[in-house]
């Protein structure tokens, strides 16, 4: 288990991963989420799968059905990822994420794809969402930034 470099109160900032380790987790963490038959993808987004410093391993999941994955469910599964990993695991739901969430997990890597076609529609409807707000969210940073 790596160990802290910083402590920030209760978190512990992690030094950045080195490939082959995220590679590793990055594995372990899909095959405890191909138990949980309900999921049609995850994806690995963040900063520890960036190799950056990080936290957590932030994990974004979304169901075959399209629906929102209730709390009792999504602390499940955080939990069973946290016991094989033995760091904290943050997930997200897919289908209840605001717009710009969903978008910065796109990008991040696939830990379970049952349906690579769904996976791309979702992709490709996410991004085309985002690049269609993407002007009011520029125009809101100006207006909180703005003196």
């Amino acid at each position: 288990m790596a160990r802290s470099v910083v402590d920030e109160g209760l978190r512990r900032v992690f030094p950045a991963a080195a490939d082959s380790e995220r590679e590793a987790l990055g594995m372990a963490v899909g095959r405890v989420l191909a138990e949980w038959d309900e999921l049609d993808f995850a994806l690995g987004f963040g900063s520890f799968f960036e190799g950056l410093p990080y936290r957590d391993l932030d994990v974004a999941l979304h169901s075959r059905d399209g629906r929102p994955l209730d709390e009792a469910t999504l602390a499940a599964i955080g939990r069973a990822c946290e016991r094989v990993v033995r760091l904290p695991v943050d997930v997200v739901d897919l289908v209840a994420a605001p717009l710009p969430l969903r978008f910065w997990a796109s990008r991040g890597i696939a830990l379970l794809v049952r349906n690579p076609e769904r996976l791309a529609d979702w992709k490709e409807r996410t991004w085309l969402a985002y690049w269609d707000m993407a002007w009011m969210y520029r125009q809101q940073w100006r207006d909180l930034v703005r003196p």
